[in-house]
């Protein structure tokens, strides 16, 4: 029988390079024999992380990093590493024009319950330039998986706020790219301290959100983030 990372990097590869941990479960669950056993979904965490030098128990080695984090660890958004590299030339790709449709609520894992697309993290990322859109200046560290600068993707209007919206949370239009130090200060920090940044995104991505049909006021999303947000 296949090992476990040969099972995890050939559903991966199934899914074209990005998946969520829902996504990959569901996979796997077609690859792997039955009985899945009690378990199965830590079998797979664990794997992914053994084999990437973005979690803390990455077992080390160039040979060795195999898998990476979309949005940072906890964001449940994995690729392979295999599949990273765009070709040269490539351009950025945009997303769809206008209000998307809410994607499926499968519960589990996800945030919110509802399904997140990897590619359209990857989009954001790429769009800053791997730069953190608070302060670009922030300094980061270079991701040995990824050969560039690690920043994380981040919803602004947080996905576990989907059921208050007629239309997708999971668009291009509210996902910034953020340092790990201003990610965490997003959801963990004071008001006081995460305020200004917070209005200072909303104020760049308000005309995007109106044309996905995410409608909200200033005061609307500093409500949101009173209290700590769970990790998305």
């Amino acid at each position: 029988m296949a090992t476990w990372l040969e099972d995890v990097i050939k559903g991966l590869e199934e899914l074209n390079g990005l998946a969520s941990l829902q996504d990959i479960y569901s996979k796997l669950r077609t690859i792997r024999p039955l009985p899945h056993g009690e378990h199965f979904k830590s079998s797979i965490r664990s794997t992914i992380k053994k084999y990437s030098s973005d979690s803390k128990v990455f077992i080390g080695g160039k040979e060795n990093e195999i898998f990476y984090s979309i949005e940072g660890i906890g964001g449940g958004v994995w690729g392979l590493h295999s599949k990273l590299k765009p070709e040269p030339g490539s351009e950025v790709k945009k997303g769809p024009m206008g209000p998307e449709p809410v994607p499926p609520s499968p519960g589990g894992d996800a945030a919110g319950g509802y399904s997140r697309s990897p590619s359209v993290a990857l989009r954001a990322l790429e769009k800053a330039n791997f730069k953190c859109e608070i302060v670009p200046a922030h300094n980061t560290f270079v991701s040995s998986a990824k050969d560039r600068p690690y920043v994380e993707a981040h919803h602004l209007v947080p996905v576990c706020r989907q059921s208050d919206y007629a239309w997708s949370l999971d668009v291009d239009e509210n996902v910034v790219a953020l340092c790990p130090h201003c990610h965490k200060l997003l959801h963990h920090g004071r008001p006081t301290e995460k305020n200004s940044f917070l209005k200072q995104l909303f104020l760049e991505r308000k005309r995007g959100l109106n044309e996905k049909g995410i409608l909200l006021n200033e005061q609307t999303l500093l409500d949101y983030y009173s209290a700590d947000l769970l990790e998305e």
